[in-house]
């Protein structure tokens, strides 16, 4: 098994509570395609780094970082799951 490109995906996604499925929906992608770049089996395209990044309220760099900063980035998810609840409400 490969590294994978983007190691800091698999511990974002988990920190959110979000399953391969979940975040494959929102970032217009697949379980098994973020199964494959979680193990290392594929890489990504810019494209899906940049919509994996928007959907998980973190930046490229994070995704790419071995060590990414779990609780800022955990804020501002929960910060924008807030947003679009009270926007959804108004």
């Amino acid at each position: 098994m490969k590294d994978s490109i983007l190691p800091g995906l698999r511990p974002i996604r988990e920190k959110l509570g979000l399953s391969q499925q979940k975040l494959g929906s929102e970032a217009k992608s697949s379980a098994e395609a973020l199964s494959n770049i979680e193990t290392g089996a594929r890489g990504a395209s810019l494209a899906l780094v940049k919509r994996l990044a928007s959907v998980l309220c973190c930046t490229t760099d994070d995704l790419l970082s071995a060590q990414p900063p779990l609780t800022q980035i955990e804020i501002a998810y929960k910060r924008r799951e807030l947003e679009l609840l009270e926007g959804g409400a108004a």
